[in-house]
């Protein structure tokens, strides 16, 4: 429904109160009404990749790293059968320049680096508002852009639990190598936490010894 860089631009220029705008406009209702085509349509409008397995085991021991566990196997945590190809041309939509060769000039590899940055920054505002703002359907496609773990699990797995099966089945759907991977983990964090639920009851009702 929206052209977020737009009203990123626009936000940025005018001083536009996207975060207000944001609580209004929904009146009461979700930004993502489906998972899989709004994925879509952010991907295309930041041209923005899929994940590759390497970027998701990055994001993972960042992840792990700020819950202090200093070590993680990068094996995918379940049976899943990993799809063998991307989707920037087939799902995505996206056209992505071609990768950098040894006749690119200095200057075209920086243009490069810098319009990548450019759309981390816009998609990092874009989170920040989107949280100020409440929508947490936004937050968390967001930040699956961006490969935020720890604001993924907080929306699925505290904040909105409603969200995770129409959440996951959308990844799935894509049957690319990065989201397959991305899927496995989040259902790995998800047993953890399930896990770890239980014994924290437990210990909070247990009465102190006299």
């Amino acid at each position: 429904r929206f052209e977020f860089r737009e009203l990123i631009a626009m936000s940025v220029r005018m001083r536009f109160p996207i975060a207000e705008w944001l609580r209004r406009e929904r009146h009461g209702r979700p930004v993502v009404e489906d998972f899989g085509s709004f994925l879509l349509a952010l991907h295309r409008q930041f041209q923005w990749s899929d994940p590759s397995p390497s970027s998701i085991e990055k994001a993972m021991k960042l992840y792990l790293k700020t819950r202090g566990v200093p070590n993680w196997s990068s094996t995918p945590r379940s049976s899943t059968v990993v799809p063998s190809r991307s989707g920037n041309e087939e799902n995505f939509g996206v056209t992505l320049p071609p990768p950098p060769t040894a006749f690119e000039s200095d200057h075209l590899s920086q243009l490069r680096h810098r319009a990548r940055q450019l759309c981390r920054e816009e998609l990092t505002y874009l989170r920040k508002v989107s949280q100020l703002a409440g929508t947490l359907d936004l937050t968390l496609a967001v930040a699956t852009l961006l490969l935020d773990l720890q604001v993924i699990a907080n929306v699925v797995f505290s904040r909105d639990p409603s969200l995770w099966h129409p959440y996951v089945h959308a990844l799935k759907k894509f049957e690319v190598r990065g989201y397959t991977l991305l899927v496995d983990e989040l259902y790995a964090m998800k047993q953890d936490a399930e896990q770890i639920a239980p014994t924290i009851s437990q210990s909070l009702g247990k009465s102190p010894s006299m």
